[in-house]
């Protein structure tokens, strides 16, 4: 489920108590599936990517797919540092 996918994805920003810069942050121009995150997650999820929580996958953010154990990873360890 989307949505479910996505939720897991901001719960790094939440953890990083920058929820509230979601609310004024923006996805970058280039990304091409912007349009399938739920527009209630895209500030959070602008926000991950700025921090490093999370990359691109080229333009895509992928937000039908779950995380990898490695993405996962690297987001506790950009989260912690």
């Amino acid at each position: 489920m989307p949505d479910e996918d996505t939720t897991d994805r901001c719960c790094l920003v939440k953890a990083a108590n920058l929820e509230s810069q979601a609310a004024s942050a923006t996805l970058p121009l280039s990304m091409t599936d912007a349009a399938l995150i739920p527009t209630a997650f895209r500030g959070y999820v602008a926000v991950a990517l700025q921090n490093g929580f999370m990359t691109l996958d080229g333009n895509q953010f992928n937000p039908n797919r779950a995380l990898t154990r490695l993405e996962l990873a690297r987001a506790v360890y950009a989260l912690l540092h």
